[in-house]
């Protein structure tokens, strides 16, 4: 698994856990992530 695949070190999964409300945030924050490079 890539280090650039999670954001503040949490997984998708993981993110979701904790944020179960921020599922769509995590989705456009490693979006972003992405793009950045």
């Amino acid at each position: 698994v890539k280090k650039s695949k999670s954001i503040n070190g949490f997984c998708r999964k993981c993110w979701v856990k904790q944020n179960p409300d921020k599922k769509n945030e995590y989705d456009r924050l490693l979006e972003d992530k992405l793009k950045a490079g």
